[in-house]
């Protein structure tokens, strides 16, 4: 087999796996028309996968070659690329990160799509061939003005397309730490990576007219959607992560509307510091819920979001900061002693907690003060 024809295989493979990937999508997007209760996130989500479907519709025509002798399919192409990313974005925030409002400074950039609007509505005047003249230029690598302009807004829409998910990961990252389960972290942190690479990589076969870069991006676009779908249909579940993390986080925030969180914090840091409630190896968060009277459920909660961390840790660090002390001013005192006065039921919990809150074992601590 030489290498021209496995070229072709491949080619031919991709470009209907990629066909396959715009049915879905279309598919996909028609379904978030007939959802009960749809709000903003099921229209999002409609225009995101109707202008994906279209992209990618018009991009097997460019793989195909068909493009040459029918240019007219390209109507409006750029826009359907600026679109798919811009709604992409909007549907990470508005589903993924819904205590995030959508900021609107991003709403600004929905101008950005101004300028493709109008090069798309030039070319849609132009004459057959004169369209056919400019795909030729543009796939010859030549630079008439009118090249340059096509290639300078695919060059917008990479910039754009960076800007905006790049963001979103930072976003991601930033939150990932503080959430009790990062699952759903995981998956939209792998899936925006993803889509960063195979958008790059598409928007860099058009700038540098690869086709082999444009072919490679494309397909891996589009086993995203087929891979996506076919784990919805396997794990119905998988599909509905996102909604039910998002109801999830809103029951929780739900759940201190009623409660005085200063009141909470206030009372809380008097039992740490007067009544030194971590020394209490039996102490739960049943138990401290009682003496906050709070529930267990709400508590927990102000623990996240108040001070970033779980009770176990709360608890867990406060009792290093107790052995901290009596490492330096009993040095006599035996560590496994001192690990049980704290509150700690075992040696190896102690000197796991201590190395995580300290960076350092009891012993390295203590020689720090008497060497």
């Amino acid at each position: 087999m030489t290498c021209e024809t496995l070229h072709q295989m491949t080619s031919h493979i991709i470009t209907h796996l990629v066909l396959f990937a715009a049915n879905l999508s279309l598919l996909s997007g028609i379904s978030q028309l007939f959802v009960k209760g749809r709000d903003r996130r099921n229209y999002n989500l409609f225009a995101l996968f109707f202008s994906l479907g279209i992209m990618l519709y018009q991009l097997v025509a460019i793989l195909r070659g068909i493009v040459f002798t029918h240019p007219s399919l390209l109507a409006f192409h750029i826009t359907f690329i600026c679109l798919t990313v811009t709604h992409l974005s909007f549907a990470y925030y508005l589903v993924i990160l819904p205590e995030y409002p959508l900021p609107r400074k991003k709403l600004i950039f929905l101008t950005i799509l101004i300028a493709p609007f109008l090069f798309d509505l030039m070319y849609l005047t132009m004459g057959e061939n004169e369209k056919r003249t400019l795909l030729a230029q543009f796939a010859a690598g030549k630079n008439p003005p009118m090249v340059i302009a096509m290639k300078s807004l695919f060059f917008l829409a990479a910039v754009k397309m960076k800007v905006y998910l790049i963001m979103l990961l930072k976003d991601i990252a930033s939150i990932w730490k503080i959430r009790e389960n990062t699952n759903i972290m995981a998956i939209t942190f792998t899936y925006a990576l993803l889509t960063i690479v195979a958008s790059f990589m598409t928007l860099s076969g058009y700038i540098i007219v690869s086709m082999n870069l444009l072919m490679a991006g494309t397909g891996l676009m589009g086993t995203i959607i087929i891979v996506t779908y076919i784990v919805g249909q396997r794990y119905p579940q998988f599909l509905q992560i996102l909604r039910a993390e998002v109801e999830k986080k809103q029951y929780q925030r739900s759940l201190l509307e009623t409660v005085d969180t200063d009141r909470v914090q206030t009372e809380l840091m008097k039992l740490v510091n007067e009544k030194k409630i971590y020394l209490d190896d039996e102490m739960t968060l049943p138990l401290l819920a009682e003496e906050l009277e709070i529930s267990p459920h709400q508590l927990s909660q102000f623990l996240n979001e108040r001070l970033n961390m779980n009770f176990n840790s709360f608890i867990n660090k406060h009792r290093v900061e107790e052995a901290k002390n009596l490492l330096i001013d009993e040095p006599e005192r035996s560590i496994l002693s001192i690990s049980y006065a704290v509150g700690f039921n075992s040696k190896s919990s102690f000197y796991e907690a201590f190395s995580r809150f300290s960076g350092c074992t009891p012993q390295q601590y203590r020689k720090l003060y008497h060497p």
